[in-house]
């Protein structure tokens, strides 16, 4: 169970870290490309078309990838604010349970009456 929980732990960190920062950088990078490859003389015309269209493109997917991200956040806001602390509090119950049924006895019912001691002062 322990070891299920770290990789879950684990998996669940490597898989929803957000990418946000690193697609904003992308696409200032695409605008900055796009903005020398236009103000060049030195390309010819159809070449120029043609990556103003491959950029757009890619800007396109990168903004799909934005909205997928986003959608991941919100997951991973959801799982982490609630069923992370939820599973925590049922897992602390559980194991408090279970605690307590190991140290469970039948002897803890019976009253400290019907015990006999001999000797001492209560027995006299």
């Amino acid at each position: 169970m322990k070891r299920f929980l770290a990789l879950f732990l684990i998996l669940s960190f490597v898989s929803c870290s957000s990418y946000q920062a690193k697609v904003e950088k992308n696409k200032t990078d695409l605008d900055r490309v796009e903005r020398i490859v236009l103000d060049s003389n030195d390309i010819p015309d159809a070449d120029k078309d043609f990556i103003k269209q491959t950029l757009n493109e890619t800007k396109e997917l990168l903004d799909k990838g934005v909205s997928e991200s986003a959608l991941a956040d919100k997951w991973r806001d959801y799982l982490f604010n609630k069923w992370l602390y939820i599973s925590l509090f049922v897992l602390g119950l559980i194991t408090l349970l279970v605690l307590k049924l190991k140290s469970f006895s039948l002897t803890s019912f019976v009253p400290n009456i019907w015990k006999t001691k001999s000797g001492g002062e209560e027995s006299g």
